[in-house]
């Protein structure tokens, strides 16, 4: 009896660290997706050249920038708070690996309703790209990607880190409520 107790004691610590350690990677992989969905954002600019057969008439589209949609501009304001708050609770999450504080189940009241804010700008951006790869015939919204296919990318490539960012964010939430309701039933 006494050393069936003393096993199921001695796996706790050795499962908590484990726990701890996932969310550690999984922090780390929200850190980095939601930098790079940023950073990649960021740095989506295209200008285009229309050439015309005659010297002087030849001109420039206007550029093709995140900044000139409002839903872009949401999307890098959202993403990098996530990547700040990910920052913070990578930094915490490592602590805890050394010694495990009181703090960790309180990152899931913290966890969902950046899950929404992600999922949001996701959407948002997911939406307008969409509109600029098909277009909307019905209110004469014409596809810009046929003519900024470097900056569509740019946001498609953004989109699907942001996505990543978000399924993520998902695992740390149900990392956190396993973990929460292991600590219920004891």
């Amino acid at each position: 009896m006494a050393s069936t107790a003393t096993r199921a004691t001695a796996e706790a610590p050795a499962a908590s660290y484990c726990v701890l350690a996932t969310e550690v990677v999984l922090r780390f992989l929200l850190l980095a997706s939601a930098i790079a969905a940023v950073a990649v954002m960021v740095t989506s600019k295209q200008i285009r050249d229309i050439f015309i057969p005659f010297p002087p008439f030849s001109t420039e589209l206007p550029a093709a920038k995140f900044n000139k949609s409002p839903a872009f501009i949401y999307f890098v304001a959202a993403l990098s708070v996530v990547g700040l708050y990910s920052i913070i609770t990578t930094l915490i999450s490592l602590y805890a690996l050394c010694s495990p504080p009181k703090v960790m189940y309180r990152f899931v009241i913290l966890d969902v309703p950046l899950l929404g804010i992600v999922a949001a700008a996701t959407g948002v951006a997911g939406a307008i790209a969409y509109l600029g790869l098909k277009g909307n015939s019905d209110v004469g919204w014409r596809r810009v990607c046929d003519t900024y296919d470097h900056f569509c990318k740019h946001i498609g490539a953004s989109v699907a880190l942001s996505l990543f960012a978000s399924i993520v964010l998902i695992f740390l939430v149900l990392l956190s409520i396993l973990s929460l309701t292991k600590k219920i039933t004891k």
